[in-house]
């Protein structure tokens, strides 16, 4: 692998890397009254733009742009982590499941954000 693969695979790294952080902060982020505000608008925005952007994420074909071997380029980033982590996705609509998570995410971040009775463990 010449300099520029190895700059090219370091990119596409940081934005995994950046892609796994905001996963893990719209998974956790409700836990948190004004975290939640914050999601309220970043959910929608992201499943926009996931759907129309044919169940693909921005970031994983910025990822994919750089990322030197090509090879899982048909996977979208939640498909790879869980097989990077051994689990077997006989049977299971990834896509689906992600909207319907992403759904409920967005149910806990409006409920804390604007309800009455809230489910906030952080102030």
């Amino acid at each position: 692998m010449n300099l520029s693969e190895y700059r090219r695979n370091y990119i596409a790294d940081r934005i995994n890397n950046l892609h796994l952080a905001l996963c893990c902060y719209s998974s956790v982020g409700w836990l948190s009254q004004y975290h939640s505000r914050i999601l309220v608008f970043l959910l929608p925005t992201m499943m926009f733009n996931w759907l129309m952007d044919d169940n693909k994420c921005c970031i994983t074909r910025l990822e994919d742009y750089f990322r030197v071997n090509k090879e899982k380029k048909a996977e979208g980033f939640i498909e790879n982590k869980l097989k990077s982590n051994n689990v077997d996705l006989k049977g299971i609509d990834v896509d689906k499941c992600i909207s319907g998570i992403t759904d409920i995410l967005f149910l806990l971040c409006y409920n804390n954000a604007f309800g009455d009775i809230t489910l906030c463990l952080i102030e």
